[in-house]
């Protein structure tokens, strides 16, 4: 089964391809051959150069980073192939070892690869790294995988690799400044190659590797005491180094630093399903064999945060929180609850909507302006509006293009020449919007409508009937429907078809202000009064009463909260200190204690995913993570 299921992979059934990119220019190391999603290139300070394309050459020191649902396929002149799946951010260089033996070096920081690198050449001229690890000589196809709570994870499909752990020992570069060739002998001791067969898959944590460097280093720098008190003689430093040589190879030989386990065929299906569609896929065969934990991150960035007033968003790395009782944006980062940067502005006034991610900057809309800040926490521009984002309403991104509402039209962001342009003007009141192919769809709270607007021919195709009660929400659209919800008690579905503007109307206990979900012909949603409901689309005409969430309810409150569809999991941060998750295969709800949480402060906002990590916040500005552990 194995056999004929890795004919799929396109890895394995893609065309080879002539590569001219380095004879155009020596520079150019690599070319993509296939790409689908977003795929930008990074300069060193992670700003988004360009949006990637097929035929993109790309040069040493390339940075490359994937949006979720996004992978991009390289090829390298020898025809070795690597592809970046989602959610990652690769590194790709040249370096030199010696004076003529040129290597390509793929640093992955984040994200997982899959590399097909089943030739000598391949095996000898291209290095693969993470911060813990070094892959060397191989002639195997590969995944290698660096989660978002630095947890590295390498596994051979076909063929055998060998790999070191990494050193980073400033005694070291003070022992090879004196005297090179004991240096040389420590790190062979140190770099020692271990081999990873068929089928063979290792994993090693930020902590326990940290545990280890120093550890390593220890012992090195007392190697290095003893040696600043010889008189640099040859068998002097020899009798020294014999000295710890052993307590070196037993720390690199320790079982505890690297879990190794083996994977099955069954296993590889799902892994290799996963890699075809370039998702994560490292996780996805021992699905049954983790569980799920939360725990809190040590350090807390110190805020001072409130529940109406609070809304948290997130990239593939940071948290961004904008609050009104603080006045200003936050970049958080959630894997050790640091601050990154605070951006305050005097004409920043009354936050009432969400910092929104995009491309290498983040946009803010307030009742009176726009502010685009970068990545650094630097303002790039403002623009006064008449009527801007309050409500908590949020820009829409359709087609790498970013649309910000406001009652005087719907503005277009132009990245690459940081313009703002009013694409769809005289449209007045608060509007939500949200993106479905080549539509926005408009909800005007002033007139109670919906409007569909066509991105690419630049008008309304379609306007509904008012509905009843105002809504706060944008609508959604799914199988040629569109689904919005009141503030009242009803929830209305609109068929997309010309001259059919009147809804079906459904009358529910209370009103919803929290976004609506959608999965499998089933709508999700929490209503004001507290409770979790879901809504069977076809007969729809019942929703079923799941559980209780929040037990002060408030709608001021509820426009900062989203469900968060995560997989086949819905989550909801709840007052009660718990979090929400709801399984939508098992049917099952629970609202989940944590532990750490001891004064069971009120959960904020909303939970967002990075990586396989979900990250949330209570009102403490304490940061906890669910992330799956071996059970």
């Amino acid at each position: 089964m194995l056999k004929s299921f890795e004919h799929k992979i396109l890895f394995i059934i893609l065309i080879l391809i002539t590569l001219n990119c380095s004879k155009k220019n020596s520079e150019y190391i690599c070319k993509i051959v296939n790409i689908q999603g977003n795929v930008y290139e990074m300069d060193d300070n992670k700003n988004i150069i360009s949006l990637l394309k097929k035929e993109s050459c790309l040069k040493a020191s390339s940075i490359i980073k994937t949006d979720n649902d996004s992978f991009a396929d390289i090829q390298f002149n020898d025809n070795t192939r690597i592809r970046i799946q989602e959610d990652s951010i690769i590194k790709i260089d040249k370096f030199y070892q010696g004076i003529t033996s040129e290597k390509t070096r793929i640093y992955i920081e984040l994200g997982e690869a899959f590399a097909k690198l089943d030739n000598i050449l391949a095996g000898k001229n291209i290095e693969i790294e993470t911060e813990t690890i070094l892959i060397k000589e191989k002639n195997a196809e590969f995944i290698v995988s660096v989660s978002a709570d630095r947890i590295t994870k390498v596994a051979v499909y076909k063929g055998k690799l060998n790999y070191s752990t990494k050193i980073n020992s400033e005694e070291l570069k003070a022992i090879e400044n004196k005297d090179p060739k004991t240096a040389e002998k420590i790190e062979k001791i140190i770099n020692r190659n271990k081999t990873l067969e068929k089928n063979e898959i290792i994993e090693i944590t930020h902590e326990d590797y940290t545990e280890y460097n120093a550890g390593i280093s220890k012992i090195i720098n007392l190697i290095n005491s003893e040696l600043n008190t010889g008189d640099n003689d040859r068998g002097k430093s020899q009798e020294i180094l014999k000295k710890y040589t052993e307590s070196l190879e037993e720390l690199t030989r320790d079982t505890k630093l690297i879990k190794q386990g083996k994977l099955t065929d069954k296993d590889w299906d799902k892994i290799l399903s996963s890699v075809k569609e370039g998702k994560t896929s490292l996780d996805i065969y021992k699905e049954d064999k983790y569980i799920w934990e939360i725990k809190k991150i040590k350090e807390n960035p110190g805020l001072i945060l409130t529940e109406k007033n609070t809304a948290i968003t997130s990239d593939t790395q940071n948290l961004y929180i904008s609050s009104n009782s603080n006045n200003a944006i936050f970049s958080i980062n959630p894997a050790i609850g640091k601050t990154n940067w605070k951006f305050f502005d005097k004409e920043l006034k009354n936050i009432y909507s969400m910092a929104t991610p995009y491309m290498n900057l983040i946009i803010l809309g307030t009742p009176d302006k726009i502010f685009i800040i970068d990545i650094n926490g630097n303002k790039i521009m403002e623009k006064n509006v008449a009527g801007g984002l309050s409500y908590w309403s949020s820009p829409a991104i359709s087609n790498n293009k970013i649309y910000i509402p406001s009652s005087t039209g719907i503005y277009e962001f132009n990245w690459e020449s940081n313009n703002l342009i009013d694409k769809i003007p005289n449209i007045s009141g608060q509007l939500y919007i949200s993106a479905d192919s080549d539509n926005l769809l408009i909800f005007d709270i002033n007139l109670l409508k919906i409007k569909v607007y066509n991105l690419s021919d630049q008008e309304i195709i379609w306007e509904s009937d008012k509905i009843s009660n105002p809504a706060f929400m944008a609508p959604i659209f799914y199988k040629g429907k569109i689904f919005i919800a009141d503030n009242t008690g009803y929830i209305y579905r609109f068929e997309l078809k010309p001259n059919n503007i009147k809804p079906d109307i459904l009358k529910i206990d209370s009103g919803v202000i929290v976004n609506l979900i959608i999965n499998n012909d089933i709508l999700y949603f929490l209503a004001n009064n507290g409770y979790f409901y879901k809504l069977e689309l076809a007969p729809f005409v019942e929703p079923k009463k799941i559980m209780r969430l929040e037990f002060t309810p408030d709608m001021n409150k509820f426009l900062t909260k989203k469900l968060l569809l995560a997989n086949d999991e819905i989550l909801y941060c709840s007052d009660t200190g718990k979090l929400f998750v709801y399984n939508i295969k098992s049917e099952t709800a629970e609202l989940i204690s944590i532990t750490e949480n001891i004064n069971k402060s009120p959960l904020i906002s909303s939970p967002v995913m990075i990586g396989n990590v979900i990250f949330f916040m209570d009102r403490e500005s304490n940061i906890y993570k669910r992330f799956k552990n071996i059970q």
